[in-house]
């Protein structure tokens, strides 16, 4: 049986203690099947093959398929059509929803991973692609600039290396391994860097970031400044260790 969770996001714990490192988090929408329990505690494996250690509170039975995400840094959704109606859930980027009917002018009626109904603004949502492009690519993962470095995350409250890239292409309906290293059986697959283009993601000893337009890199950076671009021949063509795409 597939789960998801009832809040914006929840942490994967190495350990079923939340005092124990972060190794993901799960957005709302987002698959996961249950491995084992201990206690309050379920070890869960998601739908792009990570594992940890999840609290049951965080838990939702998962009734419909995802069709659209969140596609600003954060939207509420509300009892309503309208922002005085009381708050259902507050859910950020990447995010995702089942529509139910758009009927409402500027509001979309969604239902929640654990049954919640309510409206988010239209201008919100976005629907998931049929096709992936590179120039679609660069622009998602753009969404995060100026976010903080946080070990695990994958929302714009905080994003780690990998967790932007793998972001970047989810939200463009392709799924790759979530660290920074290429594994056998995702979409990614290692190329040379002469045939390197914007979209395609660079990798070092630890690191990963995408290429964009003008030779830049876009990443996110443990050094506090969080996700930024940098000069990828100026600043990181020296530790280059693999070039990989999806293309």
């Amino acid at each position: 049986m597939m789960f998801t969770i009832n809040c914006a996001a929840a942490s994967l714990y190495a350990k079923p203690d939340e005092k124990s490192t972060r190794v993901d988090e799960v957005l709302h929408g987002m698959e996961m099947e249950i491995e084992l329990t201990d206690g309050d505690w379920l070890y869960v494996h998601t739908s792009y093959r990570y594992k940890g250690w999840l609290h049951r509170r965080h838990l939702a039975e998962k009734v419909s398929l995802s069709s659209h995400y969140v596609s600003v840094v954060a939207a509420d959704v509300l009892a309503a059509p309208k922002v005085q109606a009381p708050l259902v859930e507050c859910l950020t980027l990447g995010c995702t929803v089942q529509v139910i009917s758009e009927e409402e002018p500027g509001w979309i009626q969604v239902v929640l991973a654990d049954g919640r109904i309510g409206f988010i603004r239209a201008a919100f949502l976005k629907e998931f692609p049929g096709k992936i492009t590179r120039e679609a690519l660069c622009q998602t993962a753009k969404l995060y600039l100026g976010s903080q470095y946080r070990w695990g995350g994958k929302s714009p409250l905080g994003i780690d290396c990998s967790g932007l890239c793998f972001m970047a292409y989810w939200l463009n309906g392709v799924s790759i391994y979530r660290d920074a290293r290429i594994v056998e059986g995702f979409a990614i697959r290692e190329i040379s860097l002469a045939k390197a283009q914007m979209g395609d993601l660079v990798f070092f000893d630890g690191h990963v970031g995408m290429l964009i337009e003008n030779g830049d890199m876009l990443h996110s950076s443990a050094d506090g400044n969080g996700v930024r671009v940098d000069g990828f021949v100026g600043q990181w063509l020296d530790r280059l260790v693999a070039v990989g795409s999806a293309f």
